[in-house]
């Protein structure tokens, strides 16, 4: 893995751990995807069987929630307002607030 594209890895998972770190048990981190140009896919399971991905492109972040077969877009499952593009990965404020609509949505499967 490229060194830019490892630290990104590894911030998104230190991120995703100390927000779930209450119950680290339920994180399990299945399979990290380098794409071209710095890019990666992380998909973990949350609370033993909710299938996420996480998708980092050049500064922005996006969730995904396995559903029906497919991967669905965080946006597409909540009425919470979700930050996106550029502002998903501009600060960690930011970033807990997506945490929180994942967290939300998963809660209410």
């Amino acid at each position: 893995m490229y060194n830019d594209v490892n630290y990104e890895v590894n911030f998104v998972i230190s991120q995703i751990k100390q927000f779930w770190g209450h119950n680290v048990a339920n994180i399990q981190i299945q399979k990290i995807t380098e794409e071209p140009y710095n890019m990666f896919t992380l998909s973990f399971t949350l609370y033993g069987n909710k299938l996420v991905l996480a998708e980092y492109e050049r500064s922005t972040l996006g969730f995904y929630v396995f559903l029906d077969g497919k991967y669905v877009g965080l946006s597409k499952l909540t009425n919470e307002s979700i930050y996106r593009g550029f502002d998903s990965y501009s600060s960690e404020s930011n970033i807990v607030h997506n945490f929180q609509a994942l967290d939300d949505v998963l809660r209410s499967m």
